[in-house]
């Protein structure tokens, strides 16, 4: 009840505030609020007027306002500095009318980043918890670990890198000698220095450059197609020497290890549901029957870009969500995100670390989770390209690179249910970028 008395222009009244929740909108408060007046007006004796007192929609139109405003005269300075350089009034319109187009996308784009990114964080806390449970399940003979751990060839010693050494190590002094060595980043640095030494070349020698190279795919690509067709003989050799070390307890512990990481991807896939049926406000019958061809799609072909098209048509056929979700969000996200590296790089490092009879403490545990969000984020959507990404990983944990190489080898059925994982982690993220848009 009303305990203060209020006057308006000297007579007596009722004040009733109307205080909106965190979430709701204070322009679709004020605007139901103000078509609902009339209505209420009918209702009420004749001698009672209703008057509106105070209105906050106007101060958020202000703002809004100012912000489109200067949208547009920041988009106008920026056509006049285009047209001054360019001196293209074609050019100079094309690239005006896409600045709205690029704000939007930038927009959905940070919303889809943070989904992503609570995501890989939320999944590698989960995996930072659960992991050490379920590699405890592996048991070895302490005698045969060490044998193993003896057999592998010991890391190489360095010396502690200042930071004029290192960035004097990302310039190589043989662009061949750090390819040979993995020296990614020197590598990277050589190849954008080539690059643009190329642009200042003539064109006939730019031309001449692109087919020496074009040349060198093709025959790097036989070579590949050789190593792929002399890769069983490796695994079996990898598989060889840990049998010979660990016997059949080696069997044992790559049987518990595809059957937890078989088990663990399957239920993060079943998490994401109620996060899509809530979050998306979808149904759960709806999203399981658009998801099914996707899924059986990713289970064949073990790649979420060989997904995509799959994960399209689901999207706008059968769960109908807006072509600017489905457009943007999707095709990003099976290029760019993995979600099951939030679960599998702490379960592989525990794993390989358990074979070899490694102690690892709880800092390089927690630097794996983070190293699992990082890879999520940055890694393409090819079969098993993750774990080789690890090899930088593996190496900062005092890991043997053997151990990454096994995991390589018998992830031909994992990776199936890592693919499944992702592609439902992909539709899920559209789903909730699309709530409250037009479907």
């Amino acid at each position: 009840p009303q305990t203060n008395i209020v006057r308006q222009d000297g007579a007596r009244g009722v004040l009733l505030s109307v205080i909106k929740n965190g979430g709701a909108s204070t322009l679709d408060i004020v605007a139901n609020l103000r078509a609902m007046l009339p209505r209420v007006a009918q209702l009420l004796p004749q001698d009672i007027k209703l008057t509106p007192l105070f209105d906050q929609s106007v101060f958020v139109k202000a703002a809004v306002k100012g912000v489109a405003l200067e949208a547009l005269i920041a988009a106008a300075l920026t056509a006049a500095m285009v047209l001054l350089f360019l001196g293209n009034w074609r050019s100079t319109l094309i690239i005006a009318l896409t600045i709205p187009l690029s704000i939007l996308a930038s927009i959905l784009g940070l919303k889809m980043l943070g989904l992503f990114l609570g995501l890989l964080v939320v999944f590698s806390a989960i995996s930072l918890v659960v992991s050490p449970l379920l590699i405890g399940g592996v048991r070895l003979n302490p005698q045969a670990t060490a044998a193993l751990m003896a057999a592998t060839a010991p890391p190489a010693a360095s010396e502690p890198l200042t930071a004029a050494a290192w960035i004097t190590s990302m310039v190589p002094s043989n662009a061949f000698k750090a390819a040979a060595d993995g020296a990614l980043l020197p590598l990277l640095v050589f190849t954008a220095l080539f690059a643009l030494a190329c642009v200042r070349a003539h064109e006939a020698t730019r031309i001449r450059v692109v087919e020496a190279f074009r040349a060198v795919g093709e025959v790097m690509m036989i070579l590949v197609a050789w190593v792929v067709a002399l890769a069983p003989i490796g695994v079996f050799a990898l598989g060889f020497g840990l049998g010979a070390h660990l016997g059949a307890a080696g069997a044992g512990a790559v049987g518990w290890f595809l059957a937890v990481s078989i088990g663990l991807y399957s239920a993060g896939t079943l998490l994401l549901y109620p996060l899509a049926v809530w979050g998306g406000a979808i149904g759960w019958g709806p999203f399981a029957k658009a998801m099914a061809p996707v899924q059986a799609v990713a289970l064949g072909s073990r790649s979420s870009l060989a997904s995509l098209p799959a994960l399209i048509k689901s999207a706008r056929d059968d769960l109908r969500l807006p072509d600017e979700v489905a457009g943007l969000v999707l095709p990003v996200a099976v290029s760019t995100f993995k979600l099951q590296h939030a679960l599998a790089t702490t379960l592989g490092v525990l794993f390989v670390a358990r074979l070899y009879g490694i102690e690892l403490p709880p800092l390089a545990l927690a630097g794996s989770a983070a190293a699992g969000i990082v890879i999520g984020a940055t890694t393409p959507g090819v079969p098993s390209a993750g774990l080789m990404l690890q090899a930088p990983l593996y190496a900062a944990l005092g890991l043997p690179v053997e151990g990454l190489a096994l995991l390589i080898a018998i992830d031909t059925i994992p990776d199936m249910f890592k693919t499944l994982f992702n592609v439902t982690a992909d539709m899920t993220v559209a789903a909730v970028l699309s709530r409250g848009r037009n479907r």
